[in-house]
């Protein structure tokens, strides 16, 4: 049997249906395996068991939603979490920051990030019109 393919129609499934409640029962169903077989096919296939790859992802996507400013409450609610503390706890442990401390390290990031574009856009034009001249003297 050829398992990448129906491992990877199954990762498109949870992709597509990553907010809503997945189980394992309903993933292995839709891949048209027993679930103890397709647990055991999809641990050896993509390294980690189903429900920690839908973990990862959901974490994974909420830690760009946090990039973006959105809510924390929010983003919890989004990817299946009950709580803002539930996520909170599972994305500390995902990430060692809490969604906060995550949402405000990007941030600084981001504004570095923009700094630097603008240094490096600046001495760009300065060096490249300086040499434009030197070239023309």
């Amino acid at each position: 049997m050829n398992y990448n393919v129906d491992i990877k129609c199954s990762i498109e499934y949870i992709e597509a249906n990553i907010k809503e409640k997945l189980t394992p029962e309903l993933v292995s169903q839709h891949a048209g395996y027993s679930l103890y077989h397709f647990c055991r096919v999809f641990q050896v296939c993509m390294g980690v068991p189903v429900m920690e790859y839908i973990r990862k992802r959901r974490l994974s996507l909420a830690s760009v939603e946090l990039y973006k400013g959105r809510k924390i409450i929010d983003i919890a609610f989004d990817y299946g979490y009950e709580t803002q503390s539930g996520f909170t706890k599972a994305f500390r442990k995902e990430y060692g920051y809490n969604p906060t401390q995550y949402a405000v390290r990007m941030a600084g990031c981001q504004k570095l990030s923009y700094r630097r574009k603008k240094y490096f856009k600046t001495r760009r034009l300065f060096y490249g019109s300086y040499n434009y001249l030197k070239a023309v003297i």
